[in-house]
């Protein structure tokens, strides 16, 4: 066998296996542990599983609005209304001379 063909099956080798790990990830599956033996050498890797909990606080946050009136902007009439239980982040701010945000009430049910 020539050295070409050898690599040839290499690539297509890594190609299918590259591929088949590609599929499994798009699919949801997530690598948590990693093993490599080798003929003298054993090593792992591993991460920890992130809990439900475990999530960064702004994915925590649920739903985020924000209203921004800038350079002489004006919100009028566009209240925002959320339940008091709710994880939401509301904001609303108007910067710059003569922006305003008018009659536009906050208001937690």
């Amino acid at each position: 066998m020539s050295l070409s063909v050898i690599v040839c099956g290499i690539v297509v080798i890594l190609v299918l296996v590259s591929g088949i790990a590609f599929a499994l990830y798009k699919a949801g599956f997530i690598v948590d542990k990693i093993k490599a033996k080798l003929p003298m050498v054993e090593m792992e890797a591993s991460r920890k599983k992130a809990a439900a909990n475990d999530r960064p606080a702004d994915l925590q946050a649920g739903p985020k609005i924000r209203q921004s009136a800038q350079e002489g902007g004006v919100i009028t009439e566009s209240g925002i209304t959320v339940p008091a239980d709710s994880a939401v982040d509301v904001n609303q701010q108007a910067k710059g001379q003569k922006s305003k945000i008018d009659d536009s009430p906050i208001k937690l049910t």
